[in-house]
């Protein structure tokens, strides 16, 4: 039965922290008033041992929060350098970052890749936008960037008005402090409480910016960018050099993630675990996530791109392996194995499941292919 599997996640996002130094406008937690929520290092030991069962798990730490402001950052990130098995990531402000934390970070075998959000290319918008010191980020990500150590360094912008002719500047910037890849993001579509800053600055849905609108853009800066040697990742916006459509999420997951996990652990994993993932591949259900991503946010266990809805996996004392097979991860299972919308999917949102879900009509959010 594809519904339950034998095989590990590929993918784990955890959310460390709803702590955060800084008030971006357009975050969920810009009010500071969600309850305060630091991860249970259980969770983290979860995941480290159904590792060292099979190799290839990401784990990913991001969330509503910033995970320096978890009082065990490092102990989560030690943790997670202790099993050969995975790879870690995490996305941070980058602000509270000492030379310590950035020595400590860059000692770390499993941390391949750090995140910065910016979200601005000069001081004013980063005041405007995220409140802090933009001065004193830029000698932060050049510490960060021209270390001896320093592995892969991303930074990104979520792109409004107020910061959509700064692109350019954003790749600029990126090479100026020695990152290697830059992303842009649309915001996410929401009713949004208008914030004003102590500068003037006010920030309501007039900022937003769908998708559509700012396609042309990103791949004008993509092109820029192989200019200026640096990669600019536009797979969020569906679209790569020359404007040609990219696959969805879940063609890639076909044609390259399970694909290529196949090949890694060709001698080691099980005859059956490997016959597993040919059938699912050979059954193309309508998304993959479910066969491949688990988040921990906030109470429990979701499949990440469902972190909003309001059910967990399993409740929310499940474990990581109870989550990865419980009752309702089998339903959304079956249910995109036959071509359904389940519930806990969004259409408004995602293309995939507008597709699966003919009575929405709604498509102002989705990419132009």
């Amino acid at each position: 039965m594809l519904n339950t599997v034998n095989f590990n996640p590929r993918r784990i996002l955890l959310d460390p922290t709803s702590v955060c130094n800084l008030r971006c406008v357009q975050c969920h937690n810009a009010t500071g008033l969600d309850p305060i929520y630091h991860i249970d290092m259980k969770r983290v030991d979860e995941l480290v041992e159904m590792s060292k069962s099979e190799p290839g798990m990401l784990v990913s730490l991001t969330g509503k929060g910033d995970i320096l402001c978890h009082p065990q950052w490092k102990e989560m990130l030690r943790r997670l350098d202790t099993c050969d098995n995975l790879t870690s990531m995490f996305y941070t402000n980058a602000l509270l970052l000492k030379d310590s934390d950035i020595d400590f970070c860059w000692n770390l075998k499993n941390l391949k890749v750090m995140h910065v959000s910016i979200d601005a290319a000069n001081a004013e918008s980063y005041r405007n936008i995220r409140g802090g010191d933009f001065n004193k980020l830029k000698k932060i990500l050049s510490a960060l960037g021209f270390h001896p150590k320093a592995k892969a360094l991303r930074m990104s912008m979520t792109v409004m008005k107020e910061n959509v002719n700064q692109m350019k500047d954003f790749v600029d910037l990126a090479v100026e402090v020695g990152f290697h890849a830059v992303s842009f993001q649309a915001i996410f579509n929401r009713p949004y409480t208008p914030i004003k800053t102590p500068k003037g600055f006010v920030f309501d849905n007039s900022q937003v910016l769908l998708a559509p609108e700012i396609e042309d853009r990103v791949v004008e800066a993509a092109e820029y960018g192989k200019k200026k040697h640096l990669f600019v990742d536009t797979e969020q916006l569906g679209y790569m050099k020359d404007k040609h459509p990219i696959m969805f999420w879940h063609k890639f997951f076909f044609d390259t993630w399970l694909k290529k996990a196949m090949d890694i652990t060709s001698g080691e994993r099980e005859e059956d675990e490997k016959s597993e993932i040919r059938s699912l591949l050979k059954a193309r259900p309508a998304c993959l996530r479910p066969w491949t991503e688990l988040s921990h946010i906030d109470e429990g266990w979701r499949v990440c791109c469902m972190q909003f809805h309001d059910s967990v996996l399993g409740g929310k004392d499940a474990t990581l392996q109870e989550a990865w097979n419980s009752p309702q991860m089998q339903r959304i299972r079956d249910e995109l194995l036959n071509h359904k919308c389940p519930p806990e999917c969004d259409p408004v949102h995602c293309e995939i499941a507008a597709k699966l879900d003919t009575k929405i009509t709604d498509k102002r959010y989705h990419r132009k292919f």
